[in-house]
């Protein structure tokens, strides 16, 4: 396993789709869209998953060879302060 870097950026976005769509099929839902937040100081790839009357956001943060995946069922404002106030120190 490689470290992450902020270079492999655009290139990790089409695995993220990828294992983000089989947990939407899983869940009986589907990815309705695909957003970059900032998190921790760095870009992070966050994806909107719909289920039912249901959304839920789920951001991956990745530092070196960690990641965080950051679950939110809350409203908008919710979920952006999650992914704001969200330290991996």
């Amino acid at each position: 396993m490689h470290a992450y870097t902020a270079s492999l950026f655009t290139k990790v976005q089409s695995e993220l789709a990828i294992r983000m769509a089989e947990v939407a099929k899983r869940g009986g839902g589907t990815v309705r869209g695909h957003s970059v937040v900032i998190v921790d100081g760095a870009r992070s790839h966050s994806y909107e998953v719909a289920l039912g009357d249901r959304t839920d956001r789920y951001t991956f943060f990745l530092r070196g060879k960690r990641e965080f995946l950051l679950v939110c069922s809350a409203d908008a404002a919710v979920c952006d302060e999650l992914a704001a106030s969200f330290s991996a120190a």
